[in-house]
This record gives C-alpha cells, structure tokens and sequence, in this order.
C-alpha cells in the first residue's frame, strides 16, 4: 500500500511541476515580443548622442526616419521605408493610450501631416534623431512633444 501511495504521490508532483513550469502560448508570445522589442531598443541606445542631420541614414548621422530605419534594420532586419510618412503606414495602427515599448510613435511638428518618427521606450519615453538633441531620450510628457503626438503603430508580433 505504501508503495501505490508512493507513485500516486509521485505522479502528483510530476503533474504540478508540469502544469507549473511550461509557459502558456500567451506567455510564450509575450516572451518572444519582449526579445525583439528588446533588440530594437538595444541597438537604438547604442547611437545615443550621435549627430543629426537631415537626410542622413547613419551609422555615424541621422534624421528621424534614417535612424528608425537603421536601427530595425540592425536589430531585428525589418525593413522600414526611408520617410516618416510612409513608415506611419506600416504595422498596425494602434491607441496612444497602448503603446508599448519597441512601438513607433509619430508626430506632427510642421503642421503639414506626419514629419516626425520615434521609438517608444516604455515607462513615457522615447528615443529619437531630433535637429535641437541629435539621438537622445526624451520624455513624451515634455511640452512640445505630447501635444504634437498624433499616431503609434506596432510592428512586433503583428
């Protein structure tokens, strides 16, 4: 009797230890989006105070868009369009009040439509190729920043 009682026990454990410790496919998807957002945020960090300068593409300047599109590239080989305006089509659009990092975020600075791209960092951040901070981290409560905010699109895990 003992030793039935034994194996039960057993089993019970094993069966815990199972159910305990092999992800759900939802935290298996998160994971895998927290790697490439990750990536993406990683290499962004890694040109910070770079210069900028309008039309360039990097490694060494960028304007906005060069540097998103250098830096997904780099990171995790998406291909980004080289414009603010046309990389504000790709990916998902998604609400302000959901971005999460590794997202894009676009802005209206000129009052013409989209004419500046950033990074989103998590925690109201962002990292950007701007002509008054060259790459730098900026908050998107500053006061030029949040009211000039029109749009955000996700590209990872779409």
């Amino acid at each position: 009797m003992r030793f039935v009682k034994n194996i039960w026990m057993s089993a019970l454990i094993l069966t815990l230890l199972v159910v305990f410790t092999i992800p759900s496919g939802e935290v298996d998807a998160k994971t895998k989006w927290e790697v490439k957002a990750d990536k993406v945020i990683s290499e962004a960090k890694k040109h910070l105070n770079k210069k900028y300068k309008s039309g360039a593409n990097g490694p060494n300047t960028f304007d906005c868009s060069g540097y998103t599109q250098y830096v997904w590239k780099r990171s995790i080989s998406y291909k980004l369009h080289r414009n603010s305006g046309k990389q504000s089509t790709q990916g998902k659009t998604i609400s302000i009040k959901k971005i999460r990092k590794g997202d894009l975020l676009f802005f209206n600075t000129n009052n013409k439509g989209i004419s500046h791209v950033a990074i989103y960092l998590g925690n109201g951040k962002m990292i950007q190729s701007a002509s008054s901070k060259n790459v730098s981290i900026a908050s998107l409560n500053n006061s030029y920043w949040k009211p000039r905010l029109v749009k955000a699109r996700r590209l990872i895990n779409l």
